[in-house]
């Protein structure tokens, strides 16, 4: 009960900012609201109709400092209206072209591989469950090094989307461990993957678990975003410009997600793959793009 009350103060912070004119602040909004309306009918009304007003005032014109956010944006419309969204084709060959050069940065790869695997099969569908190994050092593992381990771990169980068949007690344990340092860190992101990654490998609840969900439900404001960053704003300076928003909507869409991942199963990329005759589409634009 006490995590609906965390969503539906989520929901009615994103939708307070739909109509933001900054587009990436938009597109959050619009994203978190998607997610903090699972399975909540009374909500999920409610996002319907602000995801058709909000189609209606988006250009297709894709920037590709916003593309995985574009990604995201395709995926929450296509849970709603089981197609995707005007302007596709042109975030697929953005998708390609970002590929050959250097603008691919390591927090955009997760999901253009995912996008990657989703043109060529069903994630949902055609993978079998199995035992995840892992390359890592654990017992040397330093905080820089954590981030590493995450990536792997989200790309071979594509984010959660395929299920693993052994229980990495190891591999748990060192996640648990980096997920309490980076509570007393105070890094929402971090605590956030880890929770997820967590939830990927079949974790069992722990103390550390519930420390750590405990500890982002009581980082939500009454506004309802999750994370102060008053200090941080503060010991700005005066002629420093910061989009406050749009770090609580990305803070707060990180953490509920995640949060909404580890206790309900909840999946963001399920849609990837569901539609055999968008696919094939797709591909014809990829090889349309490319050749």
């Amino acid at each position: 009960m006490a995590f609906q009350k965390v969503l539906k103060k989520g929901f009615y912070f994103a939708i307070k900012n739909t109509n933001n004119t900054d587009k990436e602040t938009a597109l959050t909004a619009i994203i978190l609201a998607s997610i903090c309306s699972y399975k909540d009918t009374k909500i999920q009304k409610e996002f319907k109709h602000l995801i058709k007003e909000f189609e209606k005032k988006r250009t297709e014109k894709v920037n590709l400092k916003n593309l995985q956010l574009l990604l995201q944006y395709a995926i929450v419309y296509f849970e709603v209206n089981e197609e995707y969204p005007k302007g596709l084709k042109n975030l697929i060959i953005d998708y390609y072209k970002v590929l050959s050069s250097e603008k691919i940065t390591k927090e955009l790869l997760p999901s253009f591989l995912l996008l990657t695997t989703a043109n060529k099969q069903h994630i949902s569908s055609k993978h079998v469950p199995f035992s995840l190994k892992i390359a890592s050092n654990f017992t040397t593992m330093t905080k820089k090094e954590i981030g590493f381990l995450l990536n792997e771990i989200e790309q071979k169980t594509y984010h959660g989307l395929v299920s693993i068949t052994n229980h990495p007690f190891k591999l748990i344990t060192i996640l648990e461990a980096f997920l309490i340092t980076a509570c007393s860190d105070y890094n929402l992101q971090q605590v956030s993957r880890i929770l997820n990654a967590l939830s990927y490998v079949n974790a069992p609840n722990s103390l550390a678990i519930n420390t750590a969900l405990t500890f982002l439900t009581h980082n939500q404001s009454t506004n309802g975003f999750i994370g102060y960053y008053e200090k941080e704003f503060s010991s700005l300076e005066k002629n420093q410009k910061v989009n406050k928003i749009g770090i609580q909507l990305s803070s707060t869409l990180q953490t509920i997600s995640a949060m909404l991942t580890y206790k309900t199963g909840f999946r963001f990329y399920t849609s990837l793959g569901k539609n055999d005759k968008q696919k094939k589409y797709e591909m014809e634009l990829i090889q349309t793009s490319i050749s």
